[in-house]
Formats: structure tokens, C-alpha cells, sequence
């Protein structure tokens, strides 16, 4: 009888052992995505390297021994209902929102965007205050948030459609069908250049909001263990300067991305620095 319980017990420590093998295997790598043509925040350029938010995840991943999946691309809103849905873990760049926040955890702030009205150069007017865009048509990317205030008063007050991708936005604006689209400005200036369409399109000088970009994750992540050790990682990286080191390292890929006619107002904040 004895030996009956000690086989038993070996049969059941050996399934414990497997289960856990099997939970270790399954989480030594965490699927990783971003919005396609948001340099210099997530971007791809076949280089190795993802702007500054996805460079920080996927090193942050490799510190603490997690192998860093990078998913395919995807549209913005298809890659939010992937994470919502645990299709992928990670999501390396988006605003938080009390919506997102029902649906995703989120890392402490990582960096700033900074979003742009883009108009055609003949038909440029005044931006100052939120106020100046009512009474016109804009457009922006499906899905993409510009920080709660600001999406609670746009739809409250403006008028802003929604397409799926940057070509649509940017030559709608330049066919006069809108009249302003709404863009990351580094990543604009590069689009306009790929459309030909620099000549003929401009970014108004004043950002239309400045917003904290975070690491966003699955709450339906089959690693949830995983995911907490990575955010706990980002956070050391902005302790010890490592994220910072990787914002300066595209300092000048940003100066050079913006044309030499475009000035930034006097008082504007730079953004690139490490927030606590």
C-alpha cells in the first residue's frame, strides 16, 4: 500500500513538473506590436530597430530573458482588438484613455507624442486653441485616441472622420476633401515625402496636443507574469537612463525628418526627455 502511494505521488509530482515545464515554455516570449508609421515612437524600417517606445520594450525584454515576438503589421484599430483579445501581449506606444484602461493594463509613461494639424499650403490658417478647428472638416487614423480631454471634446464640438491608413488621410487633405488631418509630426513629414505630396502639404507650427505615450498589455495574455516583469523592467530602464539613452539616440534621425522651413514656436516645449 505504501508503494501504491508513493507511485501515486511520483505520478502526480512528475504531472506537476511537466505542467510547469509546459507554463515556462509557453511564456518565454511575449508577442510585441505598434502603430505602422509612427516614427519616431514605433516604426519599422527592416533595420532591427522600432523608434524609441518599441526599442525600450524589446530591451527591456531581452534584460529580463523574454524573447521579444514582433507581430505582423496590422491596422491600429485591428491591433488594439488583438491585444484586447490576447492575440498579442504587448503593445509598444499608445495613449491611455478611461476606455483603454477597462480593457489593457498600462506601463508608467514612456515618452511624449506630438500630434499636428496638417493642411494643404495654400489653405493654412490660424491654430492656437482647439477653437480654431471648429466649422472645419479633419481627419485622423481609425482608432487613434489624442488624449481623453481632447477626444471628449472633439466629439462634442468637431468634426473629424476616420480612415484606416496614412495614405488615405494625407490625400484627402491634399484632393480638398477635409480640411486638416491629424498626424504624428515627425512620421507626417516622412509620409508626406513617400506621397510626393511635401510640396503641397504643411504642418501648422503649434502641436495639437502633446501626450504621454505608455506600453499597453493584455489582460488576456497567457502570460501574465511575463508581462508584469517586463513593465517592472521599463521602469528601472527610465531609473537607470537606459530609456533615455535609446530617446537620444534618435535625436538627430528627428531633427533631421522635419524640413528645413519648419520652424517650432518659441515657447514650445521639446518633449524628448524621460518622464517619471
Amino acid at each position: 500500500m505504501a508503494f501504491r502511494k508513493l507511485q501515486v505521488l511520483g505520478i502526480f509530482l512528475t504531472i506537476i513538473s511537466l505542467h510547469s515545464e509546459a507554463n515556462t515554455e509557453r511564456c518565454d516570449s511575449l508577442t510585441i506590436n505598434g502603430g505602422s508609421n509612427s516614427f519616431p515612437y514605433f516604426y519599422r524600417n527592416g533595420s532591427g530597430h522600432f523608434g524609441i517606445v518599441g526599442d525600450t520594450v524589446i530591451t527591456a525584454s531581452n534584460r529580463i530573458a523574454i524573447k521579444p515576438v514582433m507581430g505582423n503589421k496590422a491596422p491600429w484599430k485591428r491591433i488594439l482588438f488583438d491585444l484586447k483579445n490576447g492575440n498579442i501581449d504587448v503593445v509598444a506606444g499608445t495613449l491611455k484613455t478611461k476606455e483603454r484602461e477597462k480593457l489593457f493594463f498600462f506601463s508608467s509613461p514612456v515618452y511624449y507624442s506630438e500630434y499636428h494639424i496638417f493642411v494643404r499650403k495654400n489653405s493654412a490658417f490660424k491654430f492656437n486653441a482647439l477653437e480654431d478647428l471648429k466649422g472645419r472638416r479633419g481627419i485622423k487614423i481609425r482608432g487613434m485616441s489624442l488624449g481623453q480631454e481632447l477626444d471628449e471634446y472633439a466629439f462634442e464640438n468637431l468634426v473629424i472622420e476616420e480612415v484606416t491608413d496614412t495614405d488615405s488621410l494625407f490625400k484627402m487633405v491634399a484632393a480638398k476633401r477635409v480640411d486638416f488631418g491629424i498626424f504624428y509630426l515627425q512620421s507626417g513629414f516622412d509620409e508626406l515625402k513617400r506621397l510626393k505630396l511635401n510640396e503641397s502639404l504643411i504642418a501648422l507650427p503649434h502641436p495639437l496636443t502633446q501626450q504621454p505615450l505608455y506600453v499597453a498589455f493584455s489582460k488576456k495574455s497567457r502570460c501574465p507574469e511575463a508581462i508584469q516583469h517586463l513593465s517592472a523592467e521599463i521602469d528601472l530602464m527610465k531609473k537607470d537612463g537606459s530609456a533615455q539613452a535609446i530617446a537620444d539616440r534618435y535625436a538627430e534621425q528627428i531633427s533631421n525628418a522635419r524640413p528645413a522651413s519648419y520652424t517650432r514656436p518659441v515657447n514650445d516645449e521639446r518633449v524628448i526627455h524621460n518622464h517619471e
